[in-house]
C-alpha cells in the first residue's frame, strides 16, 4: 500500500488536503479515515477504499498544520513501532521503575512506588520493582521493559536516550512534533522501543514538574495509544506512530 498526501493548497477560502491511496493487486476494500488537524482541533473524516486507487478530497477553514491516514492504526500494514501504552503490563514480571535522583529524591522515589501500587492496584497485583536512574545496570537495560519517570532534570537516564524521532526531552521541557510544552503543568506518555533491546519496550513518563508526575501516577491510563500529551489531568493530544508515509505535518 502506497499513501501520497499532497502539501495542502489555498483554494479561495478553503485549503484543499489531496490524500491518493494505491493498493498492489489483489486490492481490498477497507474502512479507514483521514485526520486534519489544524490550530482550532481536528476532524476525523471517514474513507472507504473501494478500489486500487482512491482519491480523498477535504476542504478545512484552517491551514492543516497535520494531516494523517489511518490515524487509529486500522489498517494491517507494517509498523516499526507497534508497542502502546496498554501494553505495559504485558510483561509486567520483568519490568523496572527507573526513578530520577539528580534533584528531589525522596519526592521522586515515593512517586515510583506510587505508580507501582497503581499499576499493581489497576492490574499486575504485585508490585513491580523500582530502581534509581544511577543504579540502572546493562542487565536491568536489557532484560525487561522500563518505565521511565520524571524529566531530563530528574532522571539522568532520559540524557542518555538516543534521538526520538518526533520528540524531544529536554531539561524542564520536551517536545513533540515541532511544538514546545514547558509548562509546568505539561506532561508526556511515550511509547518507543528500549535501544538496548528493540524487542523491549520504554514507556515514558514525562512531567514538566513534580506536582504534573504526581498527577500522572494517581491511574492507569489504559486509553493511551503510543503517545499523549498532558495539561494537568486532561490529554490535549494524542496517536499512534505512524507508518512511513502516513502523515504529513507543516514544517
Amino acid at each position: 500500500m502506497r499513501i501520497d498526501i499532497a502539501k495542502p493548497a489555498r483554494k479561495g477560502a478553503q485549503h484543499r488536503v489531496v490524500v491518493t491511496v494505491t493498493q498492489s493487486e489483489p486490492w481490498w476494500p477497507l474502512e479507514t479515515a483521514v485526520e486534519v488537524e489544524t490550530s482550532k482541533g481536528r476532524t476525523i473524516h471517514p474513507v472507504t477504499l473501494a478500489g486500487p486507487t482512491t482519491r480523498t478530497v477535504l476542504e478545512s477553514d484552517e491551514a492543516p498544520t497535520l494531516v494523517r491516514f489511518d490515524p487509529m492504526g486500522d489498517i494491517a500494514v507494517e509498523r516499526p513501532w507497534i508497542f502502546t501504552w496498554p501494553n505495559i503490563v504485558d510483561e509486567f514480571h520483568r519490568a523496572r521503575i527507573v526513578f530520577g535522583t539528580a534533584r528531589e529524591i525522596e519526592a521522586q522515589h515515593t512517586l515510583a512506588r506510587r505508580f507501582s501500587e497503581t499499576l499493581a492496584d489497576a492490574y499486575t497485583e504485585t508490585l513491580i520493582p523500582v530502581v534509581k536512574d544511577a543504579e540502572l545496570d546493562d542487565e536491568t537495560r536489557r532484560n525487561g521493559d522500563l518505565i521511565v519517570m520524571g524529566s531530563a532534570l530528574d532522571n539522568g537516564y532520559l540524557m542518555t536516550l538516543p534521538p526520538i524521532p518526533g520528540f524531544e526531552i529536554g531539561r524542564g521541557f520536551f517536545r513533540a512534533h515541532g511544538r514546545t510544552y514547558a509548562r509546568a503543568d505539561q506532561g508526556l506518555y511515550l511509547v518507543v522501543p528500549n535501544p538496548d533491546a528493540p524487542s523491549r519496550v520504554l514507556y515514558l513518563l514525562v512531567a514538566n514538574s513534580a506536582l504534573q508526575l504526581w498527577r500522572m501516577t494517581t491511574s492507569y491510563r489504559s486509553e493511551v495509544p503510543s503517545w499523549a500529551i498532558l495539561e494537568g489531568d486532561t490529554i490535549v493530544s494524542s496517536g499512534y506512530h505512524a507508518p512511513l508515509g502516513f502523515e504529513l505535518r507543516a514544517p
